[in-house]
């Protein structure tokens, strides 16, 4: 296991690392192309960060044990259990989002992504949070449930 201390020096540079990846469009991130992306049919774990506009501002920071998965299948669902930011977009009064295919329209006109591998899963856990912290994304919440 990794030392937190160690985990704790390597997040600006993880920071920087995901900023500097490419954004792709949501919209074009299926499973398939992630893997394309990543380079691996096999799982990748990670953290991604969804950003919005010609602005790129940052809304949100994920992380996942399959990547692929997570953003090319769950992120571009229509379903409340698997589309989490989508079902979040529905609660916002934002015009023109009425439902959960109007949310995903949304996402996919307006979100780009960037991805970085991370095998760790202390660290991919402890950026999570220190990311969107830093990025003061939106979207992203960790009350407990």
């Amino acid at each position: 296991m990794i030392a937190y201390e160690d985990i704790n020096k390597k997040l600006p540079e993880l920071l920087d690392q995901l900023l500097q990846q490419e954004k792709h469009p949501i919209a074009t991130l299926t499973k398939a192309k992630i893997e394309t992306v990543l380079d691996s049919k096999l799982p990748v774990a990670g953290v991604y960060l969804i950003s919005e506009g010609e602005g790129d501002i940052p809304v949100y920071v994920g992380r996942s044990r399959t990547l692929a998965q997570r953003i090319g299948t769950d992120h571009r669902a229509t379903q409340r259990t698997q589309a989490t930011l989508a079902y979040k977009l529905t609660t916002l009064n934002i015009p023109g989002i009425t439902c959960m295919i109007s949310a995903r329209q949304y996402m996919y006109q307006n979100y780009k992504v960037r991805i970085l591998p991370i095998e760790d899963v202390y660290t991919r856990t402890i950026f999570e949070v220190y990311a969107s912290m830093k990025l003061e994304t939106k979207h992203n919440s960790f009350l407990e449930h």
